[in-house]
């Protein structure tokens, strides 16, 4: 129990002294415990030295690291047995208002046509009753529900957009389900469209005007060159299925794209459709399986980084092939994002860094913010050296690198490595083989010397005492987050 006496004396000096004055490093919270404590000092230190105030530091940590350990244990077991009591009367104390407001949250988070019914109406009376005067909560329809569940959602949703899914299990009924939902096609803002026979579908029944679509998923195989959809901005899907010359490709302003598991890919096709979106800000492409591509080199003819957009994603995930990758990068290369994220997911294994280069060998990622997300190994001087010659623009640079390797290898050879200039913030996140050693070299070297701050997250080499010791020597250059 020494410990503990040791506590109680420190509560003490902290009430006369203060917080501040109580920490300073010349104060002894207890004193020497034994014989051999004291004969372990030299014998021109008393037992107020430097070796004796840190022994007391220690011990005292300890004895709270215990009391915290315990008390958090208990904290845990009384959470637990409290915390059903607690939200049974949290949400009973709760305002209607705000209750519904939680279900529209909870809507907007998922994009499960189920929620309306198992997630909110048919838990309590309560919740249902105030389900139902929560109209966003029975905005989605299907084809697979029967017309008394489509009339009741309706009638609940009040005037807002609907989001309709035409994925059926019976073709048969199809179509007659697609008349009663035409009905509120005037609403439709959300489609999606898993089946070639949809659209034939609709158009027999006339359905080809949608005055408030913005969002269109497709699956499969469609035309759409009678449709009206005046306010489409955001197209979803798997392949690329539209001829050449949609009219409304002018008014998207985000499309995302996805590849997978395909002998070849029509790298072609996605430029002509990519040069006819004029107005595209949010661009996001995924590839997956993905073994060649298909396209003429000169099929791209804008120029190099010339047109401007707010976001470019790019996801190449396990058996992509090398051809692939470079193929899209080329037909991308007009591009310059703001913010450019890439990820390689266990791509076929192989040089990760030729996963980021054109088919010419420049390096790709061109951007204002840069971030490389690689779950494979590589060389982070190559990293470095390439953003600092190929891209004068990037300003903040985030790596998520778990098995990055060699950080600073040859840093200090200016042949290998370009200046960073325009670089103001470097992030590293949950990049395991990141050490102490490494990240004092970088922030100290006269290549980063432009860098306003580096931020490391979840990088478990690196130990807070080091980074509150470097905070001391550089100052608030360094930032973390465990």
């Amino acid at each position: 129990m020494d410990g503990l006496n040791l506590v109680e004396k420190l509560i003490s000096i902290i009430r006369s002294k203060g917080w501040d004055d109580a920490f300073t490093e010349d104060v002894l919270c207890g004193v020497p415990r034994s014989r051999s404590e004291l004969d372990a000092l030299s014998d021109d230190e008393s037992p107020t030295s430097s070796l004796q105030l840190l022994k007391d530091s220690k011990y005292c940590m300890a004895t709270l690291g215990k009391v915290t350990d315990r008390l958090g244990r208990k904290i845990r077991r009384l959470e637990k047995r409290t915390m059903p009591g607690v939200l049974e009367e949290g949400i009973r104390r709760l305002p209607d208002e705000l209750l519904a407001n939680i279900f529209e949250l909870g809507h907007l988070s998922t994009d499960d046509g189920e929620y309306a019914l198992q997630g909110v109406s048919h838990v309590s009376r309560r919740f249902r009753s105030v389900s139902l005067q929560t109209p966003i909560v029975w905005t989605r329809l299907s084809v697979i529900y029967p017309n008394a569940e489509i009339q009741a959602f309706v009638s609940r949703s009040g005037q807002l957009d609907l989001e309709i899914d035409t994925f059926h299990l019976s073709s048969s009924k199809l179509e007659a389900v697609l008349k009663i939902l035409g009905v509120y096609s005037h609403r439709w803002s959300h489609l999606h469209l898993f089946d070639p026979a949809v659209e034939p579908a609709m158009e027999r029944l006339g359905l080809t005007t949608f005055p408030r679509l913005n969002y269109l998923y497709h699956s499969c195989s469609v035309e759409l060159f009678t449709w009206a959809m005046p306010l489409l901005s955001h197209i979803e899907c798997h392949c690329w299925y539209f001829r050449p010359g949609a009219t409304f490709a002018a008014q998207v302003t985000k499309f995302e794209i996805s590849f997978e598991d395909m002998d070849v890919v029509d790298i072609g096709g996605l430029s002509e459709a990519l040069q006819s979106m004029t107005n595209l800000q949010d661009l996001s492409v995924q590839l997956a399986d993905c073994r060649s591509v298909e396209y003429e080199t000169d099929s791209n003819s804008l120029k190099p980084h010339s047109i401007q957009i707010d976001k470019l994603t790019i996801s190449m995930n396990e058996g992509t092939l090398l051809e692939v990758a470079q193929g899209l990068y080329d037909v991308l290369s007009f591009l310059t994002a703001t913010t450019v994220d890439i990820s390689l997911d266990n791509v076929v294994k192989g040089p990760q860094f030729d996963y980021l280069k054109t088919a010419d060998g420049d390096f790709f990622p061109f951007g204002t913010v840069i971030v490389l997300r690689i779950s494979r190994w590589i060389y982070m001087p190559s990293l470095f050296s390439a953003i600092g010659q190929y891209c004068n623009i990037a300003h903040t640079v985030r790596f998520d690198i778990p098995l990055g390797r060699h950080f600073t290898d040859g840093i200090h050879d200016e042949i290998v490595c370009t200046p960073f200039p325009s670089i103001r913030h470097i992030e590293f996140h949950n990049c395991d083989s990141l050490y102490e050693e490494q990240v004092q070299f970088m922030v100290k070297h006269p290549l980063f010397a432009q860098v306003e701050n580096f931020n490391l997250v979840s990088c478990h080499h690196v130990s807070e005492d080091f980074l509150l010791d470097l905070r001391n020597e550089i100052g608030e250059r360094v930032k973390w987050a465990a």
